[in-house]
Order: C-alpha cells, then structure tokens, then sequence
C-alpha cells in the first residue's frame, strides 16, 4: 500500500484543539501589509482582521503568520519559512 506524504508547500501550523474538533485548518497563501492596509489571503479569499473565515475570526495580521479565534481557542496559519518577505511595492 502507498504511504501517505505530506504536503512539503502547506504553510506550517501550530496545531490547536480548533484543528482537532473542525478538521483542517484553512491555508494561507499570502499576508499583505502597507502604509494603510493590512490584510490575508486564505483559501483564495482576501481577510482583514476582524472578519471570519470559516468559522475562525482574524484577530491579528503579522508579517509571517495570521492569528485566528473560534471561541476560546487562538490558531496561527504561517507562511512557509521559504516564502520572502517583501515591502509594499517591492516586485
């Protein structure tokens, strides 16, 4: 029988009772950060910090990682550790 592999490009994730008790955990693509604008992008849709997303509410948008919230439990999506960062209006 095949074994099963791991995903070598999903961003890394802090395992939490949220991922447990809802299954997987959304995926974060990107994390934007300007002058005056701050947002995600997770499962292809655009996030700012205090809307949802399946069920998980955005509480803080840093440079490598989104910080979410499902009731008492906090979930950080990362980028993966080969992606660089860039400043707004880098190409």
């Amino acid at each position: 029988m095949a074994e099963s592999l791991t995903d070598p490009t999903r961003p890394l994730l802090n395992v939490s009772p949220v991922q447990e008790t809802q299954g997987l955990l959304p995926r974060l693509s990107a994390i934007v950060i300007g002058r005056h604008t701050r947002y995600a992008l997770i499962d292809g849709v655009v996030i700012r910090v205090g809307e949802q997303i399946g069920g998980l509410e955005v509480v803080a948008i840093e440079s490598m990682r989104v910080k979410l919230r499902r009731n008492a439990s906090l979930v950080e999506l990362g980028l993966h550790p080969g992606v660089r960062k860039k400043k707004h209006g880098d190409r």
